[in-house]
């Protein structure tokens, strides 16, 4: 969501038509993306317009962008798939009712079983099949011997994901629908801070410190 809507869509059209419909188009609220360059995120209804136009543009259809109708015309037979992230209640809805696809960046059981629970019924209840909506569950891995630089390698991940539960935990509360096994990632911190959280302790300070925000956006 750092990208006009047209960029995005051209990037894809362009990948599809030099190689086949291939590509994935992974989305969402833009959280880290946009909070590093001093933006709040995305709203989630700009979120749905984007997944409409997007998709619309890379598939060779006109679309209402920024109040024009515009169009990639050199695109032939595109297909584009949308697959959008999201941990909240509203997030998951929309992802059930527009997406293609849902991405989860957690493989804990409990979080998994409600979040996808949660997208296959906005899909059921938005008339669609819930199990055309594709599930991708990503989280990485560090292989070796030494435990203690795994973990040091794979620490940018859980602070990136306690950042997007804190804003999710601001917004709703320990309760409003969200499990007790999302909020208790986050148990004895306070607000986002993607600069500090998501850095390795090795790596090399930077002279431009990234902004940091609290609250919700």
């Amino acid at each position: 969501m750092t990208r006009d809507w047209s960029v995005t869509a051209s990037l894809f059209a362009t990948l599809n038509d030099m190689f086949g419909n291939r590509t994935v188009c992974g989305i969402g609220r833009g959280d880290s993306a946009r909070r590093v360059i001093g933006q709040p995120p995305a709203s989630l209804a700009t979120l749905g317009r984007a997944i409409g136009v997007i998709r619309d543009l890379a598939e060779g259809r006109p679309a209402d962008l920024h109040g024009s109708e515009v169009c990639i015309p050199w695109v032939r037979n595109g297909k584009l798939e949308i697959w959008m992230a999201g941990y909240g209640p509203r997030a998951l809805a929309l992802a059930g009712e527009e997406a293609d696809g849902f991405i989860l960046q957690t493989a804990d059981p409990e979080i998994a079983r409600w979040t996808i629970g949660a997208v296959r019924d906005a899909a059921r209840a938005a008339g669609r099949d819930p199990a055309e909506v594709t599930i991708c569950v990503a989280a990485p891995a560090y292989v070796g011997e030494n435990v203690e630089h795994q973990r040091d390698q794979l620490r940018w991940f859980g602070g990136m994901v306690g950042n997007h539960v804190a804003d999710l935990v601001t917004r709703y509360g320990t309760g409003g629908g969200v499990p007790r096994a999302l909020t208790d990632y986050i148990e004895g911190r306070e607000g986002y801070d993607y600069s500090t959280t998501a850095r390795p302790a090795t790596a090399r300070p930077t002279s431009c410190p990234m902004p940091s925000s609290t609250g919700s956006a």
